[in-house]
């Protein structure tokens, strides 16, 4: 049986431009390529929203996990 695991990466937006708690904007399209080497797909992104602002982007990815006996 394939199992999978998860990762969600948030970045924050600061008056309408990205910026990441742990990256630069500038960066985050090679952050994205290295997860992408690293095995990690791209299945959805979510806009986090209060009050009607757009507060951060949370992506979420996933990969077939690497070894079944980590899975509680």
């Amino acid at each position: 049986m394939i199992t999978y695991e998860y990762k969600v990466l948030k970045v924050k937006v600061k008056k309408n431009v990205f910026s990441s708690k742990y990256y630069e904007e500038d960066h985050f399209e090679e952050i994205l390529n290295k997860m992408g080497r690293s095995g990690w797909n791209l299945i959805s992104s979510l806009p986090l929203t209060s009050n009607g602002t757009l507060l951060e982007v949370a992506y979420h990815f996933s990969r077939p996990s690497k070894n079944v006996s980590e899975l509680v």
